[in-house]
């Protein structure tokens, strides 16, 4: 069992979900990349300065080539999705409203579009998770900080199946 590899799930399915507006089929297809190993490949690539000028060369010959060329095919479809969707609104729909995509659809565009999803995949679900986790690891560590939690919850949520906003925000402790 390893839970900061479920929290770092979780927090990617919230991330995808709630950010950047996929839908359930979209964000299972997601979760099938090694995103984890394709990022930091990524990050290596792209912030190495001997590494700039040839990484893309690095990652087409990378064990990843693969994959990076299916997520970037993955995300050009979420991305033509979304700009071609007026009433969509999410964090990959500013940033294509700040990129000027609509207007000039071009490839330079449409390559920093990813690379700004990459970004808030890499912060995001990382920060996220190991937020959770201290947050559990630390209620782990102090039984009566378990208690008052538990009571809390209990009291203000009760059998439900899951949460609103209001039932977290109505919450005390």
């Amino acid at each position: 069992l390893n839970v900061l590899d479920d929290l770092r799930q979780y927090a990617l399915r919230v991330l995808f979900r709630s950010q950047f507006g996929l839908e359930d089929k979209d964000v299972e297809e997601f979760l099938q990349f090694p995103l984890e190993e394709i990022n930091e490949h990524m990050f290596n690539a792209f912030t190495d300065p001997v590494k700039v000028a040839s990484g893309k060369a690095l990652l087409q010959h990378s064990c990843y080539a693969d994959d990076v060329e299916r997520l970037s095919a993955f995300l050009d479809r979420i991305i033509d999705e979304q700009a071609n969707d007026p009433e969509k609104r999410s964090l990959i729909t500013d940033i294509i409203d700040r990129s000027g995509f609509r207007d000039d659809p071009c490839h330079v565009i449409r390559q920093q579009i990813k690379e700004e999803i990459f970004h808030v995949i890499g912060a995001g679900h990382e920060t996220t998770a190991n937020s959770i986790a201290w947050a559990v690891h630390m209620c782990a560590q102090n039984p009566a900080i378990q208690c008052k939690l538990a009571e809390e919850v209990e009291e203000k949520i009760g059998d439900a199946e899951s949460l609103t906003t209001d039932q977290v925000r109505g919450m005390d402790f």
